[in-house]
């Protein structure tokens, strides 16, 4: 075997858990092929695509990221188009090498997240940002606060309503490489402040890197987050094809 494609008739939805798709729906997951054989790829795709038109399938979809060299351009040769749908359509991910030190600036409206004090707001905020159940955000921000790995859990308070919120903790492969699992704010400032504190509490936790992805609500905070001196490295989208 030099290389393989999958795919699931009737998967889940790639771009929101809510959403009922109207027609026969299947998931292509990317071609995998060993090095030196990348011609296979466009067998496989191929195959795969007559294989689900036999059985047929109306749309397919496929999760693309850049960090695979080439792989926008290849599926877009194919005749997928990018569907940015919210919240998991379309994400860009942004780095921080920890190594150029702490961020020399205020966080002065950030507290640490208060379980009796925070807990129903912030439920409603990770609710309405993923699109999911109160009960699940609420099982979200609950198995993360019980997790020994927090690098941050924070909150700002405006008027003592909900303004900013923000939980980062390890990478699951590696824990050189802290992330932000959830973060959003009313505005700009409060999302600085956040990104600020978790980025110098990564560096009292000896990390190499941190990352932040931006979806959705938080894409229009991306100036910002150049200017903090983090550096997009990847994007990662939904594409599909009708067939």
């Amino acid at each position: 075997i030099v290389g393989y494609v999958l795919a699931g008739i009737g998967e889940k939805s790639l771009i929101r858990p809510d959403l009922k798709e109207d027609c026969l729906y299947a998931r292509i997951f990317y071609p995998r092929v060993l090095p030196g054989h990348e011609n296979a790829t466009d067998l496989l795709m191929e195959k795969i695509i007559e294989a689900l038109q036999k059985k047929d399938v109306e749309l397919v979809r496929t999760r693309v990221s850049s960090m695979r060299e080439g792989s926008l351009q290849y599926i877009e040769k194919w005749g997928f188009t990018q569907n940015k749908t919210y919240p998991v359509g379309y994400k860009l991910y942004y780095n921080y090498e920890l190594s150029k030190g702490t961020i020399e600036r205020t966080t002065k409206d950030v507290i640490e997240f208060d379980k009796e004090r925070d807990l129903e707001e912030c439920v409603k905020w990770v609710a309405d940002f993923f699109i999911v159940s109160k009960e699940q955000a609420q099982k979200y921000i609950l198995d993360f606060y019980s997790r020994e790995d927090i690098v941050s859990h924070l909150v700002i308070r405006e008027n003592d309503k909900l303004a900013g919120y923000c939980y980062a903790g390890s990478n699951s492969i590696n824990d050189k490489i802290k992330a932000s699992f959830y973060i959003d704010a009313i505005n700009e400032d409060y999302f600085d402040q956040l990104i600020i504190q978790t980025i110098n509490a990564s560096i009292e936790r000896k990390a190499d890197y941190f990352l932040i992805d931006l979806v959705y609500g938080v894409l229009k905070y991306e100036d910002t987050v150049k200017s903090l001196g983090l550096s997009k490295v990847a994007t990662w989208g939904v594409f599909e094809k009708s067939l």
